[in-house]
């Protein structure tokens, strides 16, 4: 169904939110409503890819760090002031939902993809306290990730990011449609292959976000859209 055809679709959408997609067709309603449709199409592709992603990624982070200590091992290592937070948080959310104690891996599982990302930070450089690089990543995480070439942490970081950022604008139904999908879902695909060269090769050959691009010009000249 072409969204075109709904007249009230702008108005549902918000004129803030939809000014964002005319402002790519400016006065052009049929192909502002397309494009967001298709916006939709493409950011939905991704949640496969970057699902299998954050999981892989929090798993590996965590087994490194309870290596020979408690599964709780965050009660007995000192971490930065946004990590400690967001692990707060996370346990304080736990607790009130489960109304009860938890175990390591309620945690882990409701704790946010930044956290993860922030572990692999640097921290905060050379604080005897919150230097990631020399108190975590070269004695533990660099362990985590067999297929990353060493001394690449940064390098590594630095994609995350890119694609935590991804991930938190899809979340919260932005725009997406100006991104590099092509690099974006090719960073995605190479940060997999860090973890497990395997589940890289299952994504490279599953994603839709490919197919999803090829369709946007049909989608947005025809209102050919699929949710």
């Amino acid at each position: 169904m072409d969204p075109a055809s709904i007249a009230t679709f702008p108005d549902s959408i918000g004129s803030a939110r939809f000014q964002r997609y005319l402002d790519r067709y400016p006065g052009r309603n049929d192909l502002a409503a397309r494009l967001y449709l298709w916006n939709l199409e493409v950011a939905g592709a991704y949640w496969g890819p970057i699902s299998l992603l954050e999981v892989a990624l929090r798993n590996a982070v965590h087994d490194r760090m309870k290596l020979g200590r408690s599964d709780e091992w965050w009660l007995t290592t000192q971490l930065a002031p946004y990590e400690a937070a967001a692990l707060t948080r996370t346990i304080d959310k736990v607790f009130n939902r489960k109304g009860t104690l938890m175990c390591a891996d309620d945690v882990v599982a409701a704790t946010s993809f930044g956290f993860w990302v922030g572990m692999l930070s640097g921290g905060i450089a050379r604080d005897p306290q919150f230097d990631y690089e020399t108190r975590f990543w070269q004695t533990r995480l660099v362990h985590a990730f067999p297929g990353l070439p060493y001394g690449k942490r940064k390098y590594f970081h630095g994609e995350l990011l890119q694609v935590q950022q991804l991930r938190n604008r899809i979340a919260h139904h932005e725009p997406v449609y100006h991104f590099n999908h092509t690099v974006m879902i090719g960073r995605i695909v190479e940060l997999a292959s860090y973890v497990n060269s395997d589940l890289s090769d299952y994504i490279n050959r599953a994603e839709r976000v490919t197919g999803a691009v090829a369709r946007m010009p049909d989608a947005v000249s025809r209102g050919d859209c699929i949710l």
